[in-house]
């Protein structure tokens, strides 16, 4: 899923940047946005973003857990 432009920016403007790490040819970032979480996957080669997901569920959190701080959450 891709978000609209307006979408993207409340992300990168309100959301609390967590972590960013390669993912195959991808890079993945991941911020927190109130009560839920953002993934953007950029690809590099094609300088574009290629998707994006959000979850609210402490599952898909999972993955992210021993790499990201949650200080930038209490600043």
């Amino acid at each position: 899923m891709l978000l609209s432009e307006d979408q993207y920016q409340c992300v990168w403007d309100q959301g609390s940047f967590l972590l960013s790490q390669p993912v195959g040819k991808s890079r993945v970032s991941l911020y927190a946005l109130g009560d839920f979480f953002v993934e953007i996957r950029y690809e590099r080669a094609k300088n574009q973003i290629t998707g994006c997901r959000s979850f609210c569920n402490k599952v898909a959190l999972e993955p992210y857990l021993s790499s990201i701080t949650i200080t930038s959450l209490f600043e």
